[in-house]
């Protein structure tokens, strides 16, 4: 069946993928529109993208794709599709959309070495779309296949495979960071797995497939949780031994109606200084607010994976820090097809960088 939002969006057919909305050449500037914050945001943006193109930076990549399967009723019926294959489509449409409207103010004879997929790209796309994009990130911005290529993905275990996995490899991802919940969320949307085989089965498949890290990114202080459960789950990742570790607050994912309310902030300051515990004395190293890495009997360690470079973000909600620039896209998804489509970028106006 036709999708009605299509009508709406530039035809993606053909081999002109440069269609946005009016026709633009590589050289032509976006349309002018009466002057606001966000176009001087927008010029700010554009002039920092033209000092790292001179400074020759590497330049890195992170596509946001912040969508998430739905939560089955509780009788275990899955309901409608959990993919709505049209919202995927007009999502792919609006990053091509993106990209057209930055490719002309980048250099790009500088190769992506650093690419990350963050969010939930194997929930979201299919295998054959997140081929689809990694061919259009190459054709746009030229990605890198030096072994020393530096690509990552974040991925939902509940949501992938062993035949997701090698997909990501053969596309030419080379790291991967599993997105991890307590228990006691997975009970309420995925009823019928078992977390700790399938992680243990995915995180063993990664190894085997020589991806050059496996790291985890695990969910504290999420609705419901209990030290209990925290110290559980949390165990039973640091017995896999992920390299890299990372503590994230709260869930990224639609809460279920009959999930708890969030923790207060004191428990989740309770919750937090557990987990914390619970990783150094495992012999985790803590790097900065939420990462960590895992050093021999607890030597210094060297993180040499974190590198001087600019990020240019694509996607809903996506930071780009250009030069001295550090902006948002909005995550209003009407707002960033509107300002795609009016031939602007959609940077956030009332972001405010406060790293320091």
């Amino acid at each position: 069946m036709p999708c009605p939002a299509q009508a709406l969006l530039p035809n993606r057919e053909g081999t002109d993928k440069l269609d946005v909305g009016a026709t633009t050449s590589q050289n032509a500037m976006p349309p002018r529109r009466k002057r606001d914050g966000g176009l001087e945001r927008q010029d700010a943006f554009l002039a920092a993208l033209a000092r790292s193109n001179a400074s020759r930076r590497a330049l890195s990549l992170r596509v946001s794709i912040p969508f998430h399967r739905q939560y089955p009723r509780h009788d275990g019926d899955q309901g409608e599709s959990l993919r709505d294959d049209c919202r995927v489509e007009t999502y792919l449409t609006r990053l091509e959309q993106e990209m057209a409207l930055l490719v002309p103010y980048l250099d790009t004879s500088r190769n992506i070495r650093q690419l990350f997929w963050m969010g939930s790209p194997a929930s979201y796309l299919s295998l054959g779309q997140m081929s689809e994009l990694f061919d259009l990130l190459d054709a746009r911005f030229g990605l890198s296949g030096l072994s020393s290529r530096d690509y990552a993905i974040d991925i939902a275990p509940q949501d992938a495979s062993v035949l997701t996995l090698r997909h990501l490899q053969a596309l030419g991802f080379n790291r991967l960071r599993f997105k991890v919940q307590d228990d006691s969320q997975w009970s309420l949307s995925q009823p019928r797995l078992n977390p700790r085989v399938l992680i243990e089965t995915l995180m063993e498949e990664a190894w085997r497939l020589d991806f050059s890290q496996v790291s985890v990114d695990f969910h504290c202080a999420t609705p419901g949780q209990t030290p209990q459960s925290l110290v559980q789950a949390l165990q039973h990742i640091i017995d896999l031994a992920p390299s890299h570790f990372s503590l994230s607050e709260g869930l990224d994912i639609p809460k279920p109606p009959s999930c708890a309310d969030e923790p207060s902030e004191s428990r989740a300051r309770t919750l937090r200084q557990i987990a914390h515990n619970q990783l150094t004395a495992a012999g985790y190293i803590r790097l900065d607010t939420q990462d960590y890495i895992l050093s021999p009997e607890g030597k210094s360690v060297d993180d040499s994976s974190r590198i001087d470079h600019d990020v240019l973000g694509l996607g809903l909600g996506a930071i780009s820090h250009i030069d001295d620039q550090r902006v948002r896209t909005t995550h209003c998804l009407a707002d960033y097809g509107a300002a795609l489509d009016a031939g602007c970028l959609a940077l956030a106006t009332d972001y405010a960088d406060t790293s320091g």
